[in-house]
């Protein structure tokens, strides 16, 4: 047979004696796992040029071989038209031409369901695919393995001593160790992104293979078991999408683990990312093993020349599949032997899953059960069904309310005589800052009297916590520049101050030695938002006692807020400059948004003739203010525009519903609404637009940002991003606190998205 000639290799090989099953068989990458390792000078090469083209050559200890020699009935092709078929459909970056002279190389290797490195130093013919000889371990402990066992096959390292020879292995206790303690903090939300980035390529209809290239692909192959072969094999490729874009490895979960990391020599960080993988595949429900598939083999008179392997990894699986491997888990992880809880527990569960899922499990508890289309217990979230089928429970908020009791979520007796929709830790938190709070409000802080000057709260009729309040004072007051042309007022929005909450890390004003306020931001990050939509009640972002005692009460003499204080040209509607201050507001002045309107449209009060006009003034001064500064924002801003143009749209709507009589038409727009929505735009203008120039990140939740004019620290009580955003407005801008990095911001915003995502009206379920 001519050099070059290729055969397929499908049946047994005989060999002359017993140390010819120890033979080496040579490999050479064609192309690697990442572009860090990518060998672009193969890429579209035909294989007459690969041969040519090789890498220096690695002194290794040469083991006795002996000549191969092929069965009668070997398939024998006249050249490969397999790998050149992958290639055609996109396959080729993981194609790998194993060839002579390049082994042992490092590879994953799944052995007794666990992965491990290892090295590969041999391969063995077999009657459907190579067996593989590794050794495993620092031991080098030698073992024979299917291909199929081989997860990922590794290029060679960097730094590799061409003297040695073997590669050097790492310690894998201590690779352990090491990935145990990284998984704490980065592991699972590096992955969840990672998952994330791939999921979404869904396998392309117009590139790629389907299942009608494979059956037509199929039948251009005589032999029948060459051609079961290629039918697994293309059958495999088409659930890792176009291209293998469903496809990770450990250089993929390297990159996304480290992150922003230096990069340390040798080959320990892609092994500890390579047993994280793997730990979170059998954790998570993320990742499913995709090992290496065998492709072809070329021979020249009997003497292996090459073998071609699909190098493997980790498909990401659907989301479907996720969540109810997810559910499995948590039901798995909620109950011991013996039926008891144990490791999912309040503030302890162990995946973002987890979370995901008590989160909705809430929210089945409160009433929010089926589409008002089908009222289908099938549109329930696949993994809420699974969990409660799992734990025997009911699909109805009753089965969910036991659930969560039972994993410790909520407190309260089984006989729901009183549930309180919190864990045990979180309610004793809350019960010791109200404590706390009573007896040190405003004690040794350095804050901004404004006790002297009214401040007006409005809101609807059955708000139970109020976080913001308008105000005006003086300029001159203040000792800053006056210019009469433009305006003597200064317009002061006022929102509640949550710092003791979210900045209680980075200070040491509230001696806590049982960490009752770590508890309490965790809770608002595990919840994420209120809901106020549930046909049952309520889930606030906290416990009501803590709300309480940091709303702004009509049942308290003062309160702690943040303050902006907006001096605004009262000619043109521009800010002409602008701050925020920590501060100690009165009690202020509670009217619903129906009493403001009246109070600015009608100045008699017969009960209260000096209150009124007093409290009239504040408002007129703010609405002529605001509306000023709104109209020049919007006439400026494109995001402003269109957003006026929805509000206006939806005011309208409600208007031809309530003509109707229809039920819906909730939505309005007084005076009293428009000053208040027009107050809290300048707030989050205001606070984004000082962050933006101290060149300081802003913790943002997506489609927040400044340019669709979404809302930035106006909502402390019931939005956890809010009093993220908030708390780096007091480091940069106040000095109070330690400011937030990037990273700090980023992952303040995916815990925010992840909890709005879990409980959204969406619903991407399999129906069974």
């Amino acid at each position: 047979m001519k050099r070059g000639r290729r055969c397929e290799e499908r049946s047994s090989m005989t060999f002359g004696n017993a140390s010819a099953n120890a033979c080496l068989l040579w490999i050479w990458m064609l192309s690697s796992l990442s572009d860090s390792y990518t060998c672009s000078a193969f890429r579209g090469t035909t294989r007459s040029h690969a041969y040519k083209t090789m890498i220096p050559k690695v002194n290794f200890v040469q083991l006795k071989r002996s000549a191969l020699r092929l069965r009668q009935n070997d398939y024998v092709s006249n050249d490969d038209e397999l790998s050149n078929l992958l290639r055609s459909y996109g396959y080729d970056r993981r194609l790998l031409e194993i060839r002579p002279g390049d082994l042992p190389l490092l590879a994953e290797v799944f052995v007794d369901g666990t992965s491990v490195l290892g090295q590969i130093v041999q391969f063995l013919s077999s009657s459907v695919e190579p067996k593989v000889v590794v050794f495993l371990g620092t031991k080098l402990e030698q073992m024979v393995v299917d291909l199929g066992q081989v997860t990922t096959i590794w290029d060679k390292p960097v730094d590799h001593d061409a003297d040695a020879n073997l590669p050097p292995l790492p310690d894998w206790d201590e690779v352990v160790s090491q990935a145990q303690i990284f998984s704490k903090d980065n592991a699972e939300g590096a992955f969840d992104r990672l998952y994330r980035t791939r999921v979404g390529r869904a396998r392309s209809s117009t590139n790629g293979l389907s299942k009608r290239d494979v059956t037509r692909l199929v039948q251009l192959y005589p032999d029948a078991e060459q051609a079961r072969v290629v039918d697994v094999l293309l059958r495999k490729l088409i659930k890792a999408g176009s291209g293998l874009s469903r496809l990770v490895d450990s250089s993929v979960a390297k990159a996304y683990l480290f992150r922003g990391m230096p990069e340390k020599a040798g080959i320990q960080q892609r092994a500890v990312a390579s047993y994280l993988l793997a730990h979170d595949a059998a954790a998570g429900g993320r990742f499913k093993r995709w090992p290496c598939g065998y492709v072809t083999s070329a021979f020249d008179q009997g003497s292996l020349l090459s073998i071609s392997v699909l190098n493997g990894g980790w498909l990401v699986v659907d989301q479907s599949v996720r969540a109810g491997t997810e559910a499995r888990k948590f039901v798995q992880r909620a109950a011991d032997n013996d039926g008891t809880v144990s490791s999912v527990r309040a503030g302890k569960s162990s995946t973002a899953a987890d979370e995901r899922i008590l989160q909705r499990l809430e929210c089945l508890a409160m009433g929010e059960l089926f589409s008002k289309e089908t009222s289908d217990e099938r549109d329930l979230e696949l993994d809420v069904r699974e969990v409660l089928n799992g734990m025997n429970q009911s699909l109805s908020p009753q089965g969910a309310k036991k659930a969560l009791i039972q994993v410790g979520w909520w407190s309260g007796m089984e006989s729901f005589d009183r549930i309180e929709p919190w864990p045990k830790e979180v309610l004793d938190a809350s019960a010791w800052y109200s404590k706390w709070a009573r007896k040190n409000l405003g004690s040794g802080e350095k804050r901004v009297d404004l006790t002297h000057l009214p401040a007006i709260a409005i809101d609807a009729k059955k708000t139970s916590f109020c976080d913001d309040a308008i105000g005006v004072r003086p300029r001159a007051s203040t000792g800053r520049a006056v210019d009469l042309a433009v305006s003597k007022w200064e317009v002061l929005i006022h929102i509640t101050d949550m710092s003791d909450i979210y900045a209680a890390t980075s200070l040491d004003s509230i001696p806590d030695p049982e960490d009752h306020l770590l508890k309490l931001r965790d809770a608002a990050r595990r919840r994420g938002t209120s809901r106020y939509d549930l046909p049952l009640g309520p889930l606030h972002l906290l416990p009501p006692v803590v709300l309480q005692a940091l709303s702004l009460s009509s049942r308290k003499e003062s309160h702690r807020c943040v303050t902006l204080w907006a001096y605004i040209d009262e000619r043109t509607g521009r800010l002409r400059d602008a701050g925020i201050e920590r501060t100690v507001i009165s009690s202020p002045v509670h009217l619903s948004y129906e009493a403001a309107t009246a109070l600015m449209t009608d100045s008699t009060d017969a009960n209260s003739k000096s209150f009124a006009n007093k409290a009239r003034a504040i408002l007129l001064v703010s609405e002529r203010n605001l509306q000023l500064w709104n109209n020049q924002h919007r006439d400026v801003n494109q995001a402003a525009q269109k957003r006026e143009q929805r509000l206006a749209a939806r005011a309208l709507n409600n208007d031809v519903s309530h003509t109707f009589g229809a039920s819906n038409g909730h939505f309005q727009r007084t005076r009293g609404h428009r000053l208040v929505d027009s107050s809290l735009q300048l707030y989050a203008y205001a606070i984004n637009d000082l962050l933006r120039k101290a060149k300081a990140p802003i913790p943002i939740a997506a489609g927040a940002d400044a340019s669709r004019s979404a809302r930035v620290a106006t909502a402390p009580l019931r939005r956890y991003i809010d009093g993220e955003s908030q708390r780096q407005a007091l480091a940069v801008l106040c000095g109070y606190g330690t400011p937030m990095t990037i990273g700090e911001c980023r992952e303040a915003g995916i815990a925010a998205n992840g909890a709005r995502n879990a409980i959204s009206n969406f619903r991407a379920v399999r129906k069974k």
